[in-house]
């Protein structure tokens, strides 16, 4: 191969990246605040009512307590855009589907840790896409708050059987 033409192939690469980055086509999208979130989740869902909302320290996630505890809606960034999605009590069940087979105990759908000095909220849902999430929070009591919320809206999805793909509870039969 020509190394004249290999260095102009590798400077030509490194204009486009630098022209790239320096219009700003880097920049991924960023939730400001409450008020974002929940406007960027009504626009997809306007008939869910929106009860609260906490934002994560990066602003990339939030969470949305939808219709007093019914559901649970996410906005989360993916580039330069942004992603909405609404769970119910039954996304926040656990993801270890041999657990909920054998009708043990399912780990919890969230837990709070502190990492690096700020309360860190982890999220599990029963999704192969994306089962885990995380939110760094700057306000403890807050974060409590939201663990507590979840841990409950599991806990009532928990209490109710766990119906497949028939809908039927597991080990009732094919359905007549």
């Amino acid at each position: 191969m020509d190394p004249w033409l290999l260095a102009g192939s590798v400077l030509g690469i490194a204009l486009l990246v630098a022209i790239n980055w320096a219009l700003g086509h880097w920049q991924g999208a960023r939730i400001d605040d409450g008020r974002a979130a929940a406007a960027r989740y009504a626009r997809d869902h306007w008939d869910d009512r929106i009860d609260d909302v906490v934002v994560d320290r990066s602003g990339r996630l939030a969470l949305l307590w939808l219709n007093g505890g019914a559901a649970l809606g996410l906005v989360q960034t993916l580039g330069d855009r942004m992603v909405t999605r609404r769970l119910t009590a039954d996304a926040l069940r656990s993801p270890d589907r041999a657990a909920t087979a054998a009708h043990l105990p399912a780990p919890p759908a969230t837990t709070l840790s502190e990492r690096s000095g700020a309360p860190t909220l982890h999220l599990c849902i029963a999704d192969l896409s994306r089962a885990r999430y995380r939110l760094v929070l700057d306000d403890r009591a807050e974060a409590v708050r939201w663990a507590d919320r979840l841990d409950r809206l599991a806990a009532a999805a928990a209490d109710r059987p766990h119906k497949g793909a028939s809908g039927a509870p597991p080990g009732a039969g094919p359905a007549r």
